[in-house]
């Protein structure tokens, strides 16, 4: 279309339809990226919660001398099941969405501390990552592994 003084331009149907189109592409935009970054954050506050309760196993199972099973449940929760005199206590650890274990565990920390070395397979469908959670030296330590996927 033309102006009135021959010069061409946009009309304001066609200026308004183009800031229409911008701003959607826009909210789509930022909505996507709070998405995930609300994804990293939960992963990052599970990640914290499981060595924090990791680490507490590992310290009571050597001062009060008793084991703690540790039960990776797959879509689900991580379980720290301890005896404790004749009854069994429980810690359980809620999965974040979008985070999954690959395959049930089940793990067990010795009276001494001692874990069998092992890697544990995470999934994160909003991160598009594999996570491997390797327990190594055989005496609880382990460390997290990230592998980005396509």
């Amino acid at each position: 279309m033309r102006c009135k003084n021959d010069q061409p331009g946009f009309t304001l149907v066609e200026s308004v339809l183009v800031l229409f189109v911008s701003s959607l592409i826009l909210g789509i935009t930022l909505v996507a990226f709070n998405y995930l970054g609300v994804i990293g954050n939960q992963e990052k506050r599970f990640f914290e919660t499981l060595d924090s309760a990791w680490n507490e196993a590992l310290i009571e199972s050597q001062a009060h001398h008793h084991s703690t099973r540790v039960l990776f449940y797959p879509n689900d929760e991580v379980v720290f099941v301890k005896q404790e005199k004749s009854r069994l206590k429980n810690r359980v650890v809620k999965m974040s969405r979008g985070l999954s274990v690959k395959s049930y565990h089940d793990i067990e920390i010795k009276k001494d501390g001692y874990v069998k070395p092992q890697t544990i397979r995470w999934s994160s469908s909003g991160q598009k990552r594999l996570i491997l959670q390797k327990i190594q030296l055989g005496w609880g330590a382990y460390h997290l592994e990230t592998i980005k996927q396509n």
